[in-house]
């Protein structure tokens, strides 16, 4: 509440003050006229609306505190004592970070070691559930990245407190929000302390930032680079944060009163009211002054002793009177603010005490998931990607080579200006073991499920991975990607091929079985064949995959594949000189080299039809589900 409002609540109050008065003084002289003229009458007064200040309204309003460093007290001790909103707050954080693996488009080798090592070094995993508790606690956060240069890594990760924070923006300029931290008198202690242990960690501070906490000067941290400032902005236009604590503010003001009922109550029962009456009402008869200071003492002994027996006459009477039933207490009320506080924190009581089943809670959990997942996001976007990862990428130059640089084996140096443009800095995608993904819908898998099953009614790939949330592009690259990459390394380790089962059939062999036998059926010349049961392809699934991927890109993993682009064979145009085998990648690819080489190897010319109907079958399958038609490669 600022002083503009302040003062006008002050003149409101001193309007109605006045109004008062003159009523008063008109009804005086009414009365008085009355009285003068003899005659009687029932007096009357004058009263106004009060007007409606809503931030005057309720108590909650006019007492929430206006410093910042004050709110971020009372913010902070509701946290530590208030069971309800610590275990909400816990359980946001808890969810919401985990264990994480980096991928993408370039991540290997040396760049994903300085990524996971740099990961580890800072302990961003285990640091982030503070991102969100400090996040919706205090409304804002601000991490501070330590860089080391000789490694060429973020090595250290931490948080400025926001009561030293100052933020200078303005929505009407476009600007970086100016962030300056305030030293503290405990700080300058420290800076100016004797303690040799201390002084060996301050000799490392740059020697303008030394002088400025010791001169108590702002320090303006570099927004830019290290330091990020995160906020839980209730309007787009707010310089700071908002805790989303304040939605509580007038509940936990009424159960701190109905809680000090209880703990008067406790208190009265414990310690009840005690009476002591002597004499005789009916015979107006009152003991001396002298017997009720006996009795007196010995209702003192028999306080400070529990196994005391008083003997006393008739006439003495003990009454004891505590609490009733008809006080407030915090029993009465308890359900009802539990309720309030768990609704203002967007949970149900079902999920935060674990008593409701997964079906039952099924639809608002995934209510739940996605909120946490939208703040999941919200770091990623504003944090991890931008200020993490991409910092380290453009100081190191981890760069994506580009299709031409790959092709000629040459490396063109760009501007950065280019390559933030033309995205070509390896920057990984975070995959988190906690996915936090609302999509799965268990329901329509089991009905996909009775349709394969039962029904024996084909299912395309993509829509089972949309019920799912999984994109099926992406899948399939990314399976073919760990295809290659499994290939690589069992040809560094010298380990033989993977050998597949004879017994389970993929579905692109069932797709090549399919096609053998649709061929020999309709093609005459083979007709003796036919008769035949259709053996398999000579060539596993991982070669056919590795032979369409060569198709469209020039590069090989299989073995077969690599030795005809390396072997030389015999060109009788060139009077039986050797040539290199080569391949030309181009749009539409001769098939006669590959048909040539297969025959040179000895494979028959059935075995060689099998595998180019075998691929022009899987880029028929992949271009129906990327919707491109049945555009072939061979």
């Amino acid at each position: 509440m600022d002083e503009d409002t302040i003062n006008k609540f002050k003149a409101s109050i001193d309007r109605q003050s006045q109004n008062l008065k003159d009523q008063q003084t008109t009804r005086k002289q009414a009365s008085e006229k009355q009285r003068k003229q003899g005659t009687d009458g029932g007096d009357y007064m004058f009263t106004l609306p009060m007007p409606y200040q809503p931030e005057f309204a309720s108590p909650e309003r006019v007492q929430y505190p206006i410093d910042r460093a004050q709110q971020n007290r009372y913010w902070r001790m509701f946290y530590k004592l208030d069971p309800v909103i610590s275990n909400v707050i816990d359980l946001f954080g808890d969810i919401i970070s985990s264990e994480f693996s980096i991928e993408g488009e370039g991540v290997d080798g040396e760049i994903k070691d300085v990524y996971e090592t740099m990961t580890d070094n800072t302990k961003v995993i285990s640091l982030f559930s503070y991102f969100i508790r400090e996040f919706l606690i205090m409304g804002e956060v601000f991490p501070h990245l330590i860089f080391d240069k000789k490694k060429g890594m973020w090595t250290g990760l931490i948080f400025h407190n926001p009561d030293q924070i100052k933020v200078i923006d303005s929505p009407f300029i476009e600007m970086e929000p100016i962030v300056e931290f305030v030293p503290d008198a405990s700080l300058k202690a420290l800076i100016n302390s004797k303690n040799p242990q201390i002084q060996k960690f301050i000799s490392n501070l740059p020697t303008e930032v030394t002088q400025a906490i010791s001169s108590r000067r702002n320090i303006t941290l570099d927004t830019s680079l290290n330091v990020t400032f995160l906020a839980r902005k209730i309007h787009p236009y707010d310089v700071r944060g908002t805790s989303i604590l304040t939605r509580l503010y007038r509940i936990l003001m009424y159960e701190d009163a109905i809680a000090n009922a209880s703990i008067a109550t406790a208190r009265r029962h414990a310690g009840p009211l005690k009476i002591v009456k002597l004499g005789d009402k009916d015979l107006n008869w009152v003991p001396e002054k002298e017997y009720e200071d006996k009795i007196l003492q010995l209702l003192s002994v028999a306080e400070q002793d529990p196994h005391a027996v008083l003997v006393v006459p008739w006439f003495v009477q003990f009454e004891a009177f505590g609490t009733t039933d008809r006080m407030l207490t915090i029993r009465n009320e308890w359900d009802v603010i539990e309720r309030i506080k768990l609704t203002a924190l967007g949970v149900s009581q079902g999920f935060l005490h674990g008593e409701a089943t997964y079906s039952s809670m099924k639809g608002n959990m995934q209510t739940l998931f996605m909120k946490l997942r939208g703040l999941r996001t919200f770091f990623e976007h504003l944090w991890w990607y931008p200020k993490f990862f991409k910092p380290v990428a453009e100081m190191n130059e981890f760069i994506k080579p580009s299709e031409a640089e790959v092709k000629h084996k040459l490396r063109f140096r760009r501007s950065k200006k280019e390559l933030l443009e033309d995205n070509r800095y390896v920057i990984p995608k975070i995959r988190w073991h906690r996915a936090l993904d609302p999509k799965v819908d268990a329901e329509l898998l089991d009905a996909y499920e009775q349709l394969t099953s039962r029904l024996k009614l084909p299912v395309a790939a993509g829509t089972v991975y949309s019920a799912v949330g999984l994109d099926f592009e992406e899948q399939t690259a990314q399976i073919i990607e760990e295809k290659k990459k499994e290939a690589e390394l069992r040809r560094t380790l010298g380990l033989p091929k993977e050998e597949e089962e004879t017994p389970t059939e993929t579905p692109l062999e069932e797709a090549i079985e399919e096609e053998v036998v649709e061929e020999l059926e309709t093609a005459p010349e083979e007709a003796e064949a036919s008769k035949e049961t259709p053996k398999k392809s000579v060539f596993n699934e991982h070669e056919i995959y590795d032979l369409d991927n060569l198709l469209k890109t020039g590069e090989a993993e299989e073995d077969v594949w690599r030795d005809m682009m390396d072997r030389p064979k015999k060109d009788k145009k060139n009077n039986g000189k050797n040539k290199e085998y080569k391949l030309e990648v181009t749009k539409s690819f001769n098939w006669d080299d590959v048909e040539e080489y297969l025959d040179d190897r000895g494979y028959t010319k059935d075995e060689i039809y099998d595998l180019k109907k075998a691929v022009r079958k899987l880029n028929e399958h992949n271009a129906f589900f990327a919707g491109e038609g049945n555009k072939g490669h061979v």
